[in-house]
């Protein structure tokens, strides 16, 4: 059996269980679907086969389920994992052999040796340029050998070192990523520690902070503005959507009554009406169901592929609902961690709410130019056959 779309679905379900059975798994959880959502970005830029990126998404997805803290224990421990799944689904022997080269491209020194193991090593290696209010959190999954409660001098060394020998592979990782990686070596390089081993920036915000000037940083007033009026924007658009839509249905359904029980018992003796009088109930059809189809509730249901947990939208119920509340509680306790977390959940909610907007408007539309042809039509038809 070849690596398939639905094997990856199974095996996305599998390594949650796995993860969340230790202690520190949600967060390893969490880095590995960071991780496979950033091959998948550039494996498909970089043009891989399907077959390629589905060995890097399962080398990613599995990365981190071995002995904890240290990649050189997990490149054994995690291919045991990905190895007992593939086995369980009789997975082609080049397929495992495939995922094996690409889980061991990771390994210091970084010689991939395949395209899956290229964009594996890129993506990994690029998750650490990021903008990140904690940089030294789960560095350890990156650094082989870094201890997980290593002192702040020694992580900054190691991750230093390890960005000075950072080569990206694939040229989409190259143009993208060569230039922030100089920037974060330079930023790296600029930090500086006093003999306590405490950051000398760190050390003068705790001193402020005991003089009682510094003030706990919170989420930037403007990006709370912004989200705050354009969830009043789609609300504002939503109840446009149903007052544009309760005038129609009303109208449209006055209309089909009155053609149905006046015109429809004079055709006998109006022949010559007939066509405009069924053009008329045709078009009030028409507009009713596209109307009645605006105004339905409308679920965005969470996908189930390699990035359904990273979409997950904490502020959708249809995400949402078919968590216990043990899983939903641990999605929330992530997303409340720092500010990006929040703002990349609003995002999503924006977002979420502008697709059902524009489905909604969409149908809306086409219900409008039904009824405007149609009346339009309809009344031609009557005027000439009045004049027949």
């Amino acid at each position: 059996m070849k690596l398939t779309q639905e094997l990856l679905n199974r095996a996305i379900d599998i390594s949650r269980k796995i993860y969340l059975n230790d202690e520190d798994g949600q967060i390893r959880y969490d880095y590995a679907i960071r991780l496979v959502k950033q091959c998948n970005i550039i494996g498909i830029q970089a043009a891989l086969s399907k077959q390629e990126i589905l060995t890097a998404h399962l080398s990613a997805l599995f990365l981190y389920t071995g002995a904890p803290y240290s990649l050189v224990k997990n490149g054994k421990g995690s291919f045991e994992k990905v190895n007992e799944f593939l086995q369980s689904n009789h997975v082609d022997s080049d397929a495992v052999e495939a995922i094996e080269s690409c889980m061991a491209s990771v390994l210091p020194p970084q010689i991939p040796t395949t395209p899956a193991g290229q964009v594996l090593c890129d993506a990994l290696n690029s998750l650490l340029l990021g903008k990140n209010k904690k940089p030294l959190e789960g560095l350890h999954l990156f650094i082989p050998g870094l201890n997980r409660d290593a002192e702040k001098p020694d992580k900054y060394h190691a991750l230093l070192s390890h960005l000075e020998q950072v080569v990206f592979f694939t040229e989409t990782a190259q143009k993208a990523f060569n230039k922030p990686l100089q920037k974060k070596i330079a930023s790296v390089k600029g930090i500086k520690f006093n003999e306590e081993g405490i950051e000398i920036q760190e050390l003068t915000q705790q001193n402020d902070q005991k003089n009682g000037t510094l003030v706990e940083p919170k989420p930037d007033r403007g990006a709370a503005t912004l989200f705050r009026n354009a969830s009043r924007e789609h609300i504002a658009m939503l109840s446009i959507v149903h007052q544009k839509s309760g005038f129609l249905l009303s109208f449209n359904s006055i209309l089909l009554s009155v053609v149905l029980s006046i015109l429809s018992t004079k055709l006998n003796d109006f022949p010559h009406l007939l066509m405009p009088t069924v053009f008329l109930v045709v078009t009030c059809l028409g507009t009713i169901i596209f109307t009645i189809l605006a105004t339905k509730p409308m679920i965005i249901k969470n996908r189930k592929d390699p990035l359904a947990r990273d979409t997950f939208n904490a502020m959708f119920f249809g995400h949402y609902v078919h968590l216990d509340w043990q899983d939903y509680s641990n999605q929330i306790l992530s997303i409340t961690k720092d500010v990006d977390s929040m703002v990349e959940v609003l995002s999503k909610n924006i977002y979420y709410q502008g697709v059902v907007l524009d489905k909604k408007y969409r149908l809306l539309s086409i219900a409008y130019k039904i009824f405007l042809i149609g009346l339009i039509v309809s009344v031609s038809m009557f005027i000439i056959s009045f004049f027949q």
